[in-house]
């Protein structure tokens, strides 16, 4: 229907058996989706809804895809679910909450890159040039993602163009975080590309990020709304 799926709104079920009820729920607006596509509240029309069904090519992309999150490394669920949290909040045009939850996801990922740079300077003869004191240092708080980013990039771990996303993203970012200045819908999507990218080039799992909404009127925020009660 077009919602992200994630743990909160799948239907909790004791086996593949039992059905789950379908039913209202105040806190869940696909709720009431799901009981107009069948029929729950007996609406007497022409004809019946259309219903969508998922073609069996995307259930073994689907299946692929879960194979390649979990033969990563620990810690890749919750990157995963923080970056189609951020691509669901593009999709609502909520800007703002996109750029943090993107760039803390392009975050975690950069520093699994800069890990790894460091790791490769760890071979055989590196001992005395990069002894464990001087490893230690780089690792520590003393970088930020900015020097991060671009020490990856002058090394050719990420590209100028991955380089030039990351920017942008964390720029925006830290305009929401310290002046809530709301960031651009370009803004948004950039950093989204970045973590995608990321994702496909450290950890092999190619991700699909859907920030453009299903069409018709945008779902703008009530805040964003203009004040015309004068």
């Amino acid at each position: 229907m077009g919602y992200p799926v994630n743990a909160w709104n799948t239907f909790k079920s004791l086996d593949l058996e039992l059905v789950p009820e379908y039913r209202d729920d105040t806190e869940d607006p696909r709720a009431v989706a799901r009981n107009v596509y069948n029929n729950s509240y007996q609406v007497i029309g022409d004809r019946d809804l259309a219903r969508r069904l998922v073609e069996l090519d995307v259930i073994e992309a689907s299946l692929d895809l879960l194979d390649q999150i979990l033969a990563a490394p620990p810690g890749t669920v919750p990157m995963v679910e923080g970056a189609y949290m951020a691509a669901s909040r593009a999709a609502e045009k909520r800007f703002g909450e996109s750029i943090v939850l993107g760039w803390t996801v392009c975050e975690q990922l950069v520093s699994i890159a800069w890990r790894r740079l460091l790791d490769s300077e760890k071979g055989e003869g590196a001992e005395n040039r990069t002894p464990r004191k001087r490893i230690e240092k780089p690792i520590g708080r003393d970088h930020s993602a900015s020097v991060m980013t671009e020490a990856l990039e002058l090394n050719g771990v990420i590209s100028a163009e991955v380089h030039g996303w990351l920017e942008t993203g964390r720029k925006a970012r830290n305009a929401w975080a310290h002046a809530m200045k709301v960031p651009a819908q370009a803004e948004a999507l950039a950093c989204l590309l970045a973590a995608r990218s990321l994702f496909r080039e450290l950890l092999a799992i190619d991700l699909r990020l859907q920030s453009g909404g299903r069409g018709s009127v945008p779902q703008w925020p009530i805040w964003m709304l203009p004040d015309r009660r004068g």
